[in-house]
């Protein structure tokens, strides 16, 4: 009987702290403008299931997460600013490196990222504007 309400005890914490870091995950709400302690004033900012799916998206030339040689190949990021949400690249710690088709693109935070895989057109034309 002692282990059967020890291995209930086990789970039930298992599943609150499966709970709670979802809950952390998303920002702590879908209808949130903001994620890990800033707000993002760009368009098209979202959160919750769709930027989660957005995320499992695999978009073509895009590399999250290329090497130092990938990076240096690439060209230079002309901003000093989230291609995505406008921020300061340094506003939320180290800024992200990608690339996408031969250019570096960075950003505020891994979140980002999402909003950038939705429309990359809009987003690259910013660099276009830049030059």
């Amino acid at each position: 009987m002692k282990q059967l309400k020890q291995t209930l005890l086990t789970l039930g914490l298992a599943a609150a702290t499966s709970l709670f870091l979802a809950g952390c995950k998303e920002g702590g709400s879908a209808s949130s403008d903001s994620h890990e302690g800033h707000a993002h004033s760009g368009e098209g900012h979202a959160h919750g299931t769709e930027a989660a799916s957005a995320a499992t998206t695999e978009l073509a030339g895009f590399v999250a997460k290329p090497t130092a040689e990938q990076i240096a190949a690439a060209k230079a990021y002309p901003l000093d600013v989230c291609i995505a949400s406008g921020e300061k690249l340094d506003s939320m710690g180290e800024p992200v490196t990608t690339v996408y088709n031969g250019q570096q693109v960075k950003f505020c935070c891994e979140n980002c990222i999402d909003d950038f895989k939705k429309e990359p057109a809009k987003f690259i034309a910013k660099l276009s504007e830049k030059k």
